[in-house]
């Protein structure tokens, strides 16, 4: 067989130029991005867009333009439509006789002429480029020149482009395109020009379309001044240039209006982060609009509420640095200072006004159970920083009142959030789009919105979710650092691979972080809140002076109804408004009791879906078997029916259908528990507050489980020794706490690494009138990343991850507990020692 070459068709520069780059915002960008890698000190965008639309009025010099350039254009009949005002001494367009004139068709296609006319420049005094350098890397598609020489010599900068494509993105922005450049030891300028329209050209192959490229007589500062006008140029001292690259794209395929020169400057403000302003300077101008634009600088923000500085190192370690600025220091009392929270370091009132809280984490702390599943996570990612601001948009005199809210200027937030919310990436100080590009898809890719709809709890609640709307992100990564992280070919975006998945569980845990050190926050001042709050305590009022005010108001009531008249006195009034409110509390009394017994029956339920979830594998294996023995067995059967006596004796255990129905006894065995459970979970008279035998109770509760843990090698000790041992309680309630607790124990055995007995013992004992539970097992323990143990009784908390940090378990178990318990008045206590082990005292 003969060795034929691949051949490339020529339509290739525009599938990755035109088509490839979206937006014209996009290839500008990467343009922009050409110069930082030249090394240059300053890039200038210059739109020469004067006439891209009919002006409505025009000086006699500029008409006298305006006329030459239709003149060009093939358009010298649309000059009808200017009429010479003799008292402004300017042409004024006839708009209304113009679209009378025209079809909308005609119209279409003369202002698309219009339009092309404008050009483009993007000017800098980057390194240049030879003669060879234009011919072996710049004309050669996919050149892996920066790949390999990534950091500027010169500079020390790490170049932003890889793919070798980035030019093509003139393809985007005009069909013609003219490049001057020169290097600091040459003598000369090098001209290189290309029509793009050249690709288009049908059965041609790449090789077949060629660029023009020169020396000519031309110099960096002249051919400036003639592209931005004399002043202007001057403004940046071209005179002194000695190398630098021009560009000059013409016939536009866009229409540069104003509102599209407006997005280019907003694009490009956000293009370099706040922190790295300085050492490359970006310019946009325009030429009809000489006043509104000038030197690109990105916004910083300075009033915040909270800002959160993380930054990860090559170790996994990520150093944290917590800024808080969102409370009245006036308004703060000692009252509230001195209360248990606030003895905490981290919350001492230097730390609640501006001064940095400094932490550090391992990775795995921040995401406990993922050293389980990846121990080598912080290796795939690399370094990196991350940076996020939260700023109120609004606040309500209620939330101000609660709260100890500072003041704010709500608008000018607004103006700033309107620019900059959203969390960016930032590739060696050059944004990654569209990552956090607001009116974009991508704008939110971390998902915080559908995260806070999922969960839209209160800032009191200690579960508050943060939305995208009222945070900035910034997030840098180099290529140094961060090679799983690559970009799409078309630079817009980063690969969607196992490391990005990674990052972003990564960095949204770091915002987790922040969430939960505000609503913590804030839960506590609520809590100090309610406890202010003017209304008697027990001292002053107690239960026996309540009863008797509220029959004292009910004889008033009485006499009151009897002589049909209506309240005068003020006690007649209190009175009333007594008796109101107590039915009123009544009303909710029995609604809330009626709640309870809902979320009693809810939390079963969970309970169930959990238990099921964390069975899947043996459910499938079940259902997998259920398909087709019957099939299986009868083919058995006519099999060993057609075997002599002697072979019979001989058949393996897989073909003898005996032995297949002792394995399917087992499987129906198994399938007899599963049902009975989920039968047992719903019967009508575990629902109903009982008095409980605690012995009889966890005996059946180890028969029940005995099948399904046997599969998995684990057992169930009950250590009762009192027979005469009794709870008030609903039966479900019970299934709920332990029920959640063996699952955790049946999953930590199978927990990597480790290797030990499996044994679960339930305990219970008298105590003071109240029933103490102790649960232990001989698993792993807790895991060693998590720091506060407290953490596994928070809703959604959960150690169970995937190798992408991705949480695979509910966070509703433990909760579910606490909650359980808290509705008998109980408390919860965890063990220390090997092992996981839980003291409950309940009160029934």
């Amino acid at each position: 067989m003969k060795a034929i070459p691949f051949n490339v068709s020529a339509r290739t520069a525009r599938l990755i130029g035109r088509e490839n780059v979206s937006s014209a915002e996009g290839a500008l960008i990467e343009l922009v991005k050409n110069s930082y890698d030249a090394d240059a000190s300053f890039c200038i965008v210059y739109f020469n867009d004067e006439f891209v639309e009919f002006p409505d009025v025009l000086s006699a010099p500029k008409y006298e333009e305006f006329k030459e350039l239709l003149g060009k254009l093939e358009l010298q009949d649309v000059l009808c439509f200017y009429s010479l005002d003799m008292f402004s001494e300017s042409y004024v367009f006839s708009r209304m006789s113009y679209e009378k004139a025209f079809t909308a068709d005609e119209k279409k296609a003369i202002e698309k002429t219009l339009s092309e006319s404008g050009t483009l420049y993007i000017l800098d005094d980057g390194e240049g480029m030879t003669e060879a350098v234009i011919e072996k890397a710049w004309m050669t598609i996919g050149t892996d020149n920066k790949n390999y020489n990534f950091v500027s010599v010169n500079t020390g900068r790490v170049k932003s482009g890889a793919k070798g494509i980035g030019r093509f993105a003139l393809d985007r922005l005009g069909e013609e395109c003219e490049l001057l450049t020169k290097t600091k030891d040459s003598t000369e300028c090098l001209l290189w020009k290309v029509n793009w329209n050249d690709f288009d050209q049908q059965g041609l192959t790449i090789d077949g379309v060629n660029a023009k490229l020169g020396f000519v007589d031309r110099s960096l500062h002249l051919n400036i001044s003639d592209a931005l006008g004399e002043d202007l140029a001057n403004s940046h001292e071209v005179e002194s240039l000695v190398q630098g690259s021009q560009i000059k794209i013409s016939r536009a395929r866009d229409c540069w209006k104003k509102s599209n020169v407006e997005k280019i400057f907003s694009e490009l403000a956000s293009l370099v982060p706040p922190a790295e302003a300085g050492g490359f300077n970006v310019y946009v101008y325009s030429k009809k609009y000489q006043s509104e634009f000038g030197q690109v600088l990105p916004s910083i923000c300075e009033d915040f509420d909270y800002k959160l500085s993380a930054r990860m190192d090559d170790e996994g370690t990520i150093s944290f640095e917590a800024t808080r600025k969102e409370l009245d220091i006036s308004r703060l009392n000692g009252d509230l200072l001195s209360r248990v929270f606030f003895k905490n370091p981290a919350y001492a009132k230097n730390k609640l006004f501006g001064e940095p809280v400094k932490y550090n984490k391992s990775l795995y702390q921040l995401i406990p159970g993922l050293k389980e599943s990846n121990e080598k996570a912080h290796e795939l990612i690399g370094r990196f920083d991350f940076t996020l601001y939260f700023l109120k948009r609004v606040s309500d005199k209620k939330d101000i009142e609660i709260f100890l809210h500072r003041s704010y200027n709500s608008d000018s937030r607004k103006r700033w959030l309107e620019h900059n919310n959203g969390v960016r990436i930032y590739r060696d100080n050059f944004r990654v789009r569209p990552y956090g590009e607001i009116g974009k898809a991508s704008w939110d890719w971390l998902g915080l919105g559908r995260r806070q709809a999922e969960d839209p709890s209160a800032l009191r609640s200690g579960r508050w979710r943060v939305a995208p709307h009222n945070m900035s992100g910034i997030i840098n990564i180099s290529r140094l650092n961060n090679i799983g992280l690559e970009d799409k070919s078309s630079r817009e975006g980063i690969q969607e691979n196992e490391a990005f998945s990674l990052f972003k569980s990564i960095v949204e845990a770091i915002i987790k972080e922040f969430e939960q050190d505000r609503s913590s926050l804030y839960k506590e001042i609520y809590s100090f809140y309610n406890d202010r709050k003017n209304t008697p305590s027990d001292e002053e009022l107690n239960p026996k002076q309540e009863e008797d005010a509220e029959k004292l108001a009910q004889k008033i009531f009485e006499n009151i109804k009897k002589e049909h008249a209506e309240a005068k006195e003020d006690s007649e009034k209190l009175a009333l408004a007594l008796l109101k409110e107590k039915a009123r509390t009544r009303e909710i009394d029995d609604r809330l009791e009626d709640m309870k017994k809902e979320n009693s029956l809810l939390r079963v339920f969970a309970s169930s879906g959990i238990t099921i979830a964390s069975f899947t594998h043996e459910l499938d294996s079940l259902n997998s078997k259920l398909g087709n023995r019957f099939d299986q067995l009868e083919s058995l059967i006519h099999g060993y029916a057609d075997l002599s006596l002697g072979d019979r004796a001989l058949i393996q255990d897989f073909k003898n259908p005996f032995k297949r129905i002792e394995m399917l006894r087992r499987d129906d065995e198994r399938v007899k528990n599963w049902i009975k459970y989920s039968l047992r979970t719903i019967r009508k008279d575990k629902r109903k507050r009982v008095k409980i035998n605690i012995k009889t109770y966890l005996e059946n509760l180890r028969d029940e489980w005995m099948g399904t843990l046997s599969e998995r090698q684990v057992s169930v000790r009950v250590d009762v020794d009192d027979s005469s041992l009794y709870l008030k309680a609903y039966e479900i309630d019970l299934d709920c706490i332990f029920n959640n607790l063996i699952i955790n124990s049946a999953d930590a055995f199978k927990r990597p690494g480790f290797s030990g007995g499996r044994g679960i013992t339930i305990g219970s004992r008298g105590l003071s009138g109240k029933i103490l539970f102790e649960y232990k097992d001989t698993g792993p323990g807790l895991s060693q990343d998590i720091q506060n143990p407290l953490d596994i009784f928070r809703p959604t908390f959960t150690t169970k991850k995937n190798s992408l940090g991705e949480e695979v378990g509910t966070g509703l178990g433990m909760w579910l507990v606490q909650k359980t318990i808290e509705e008998y008045g109980g408390t919860a206590q965890l063990g220390r020692g090997n092992g996981f082990s839980i003291a409950m005292e309940l009160n029934g």
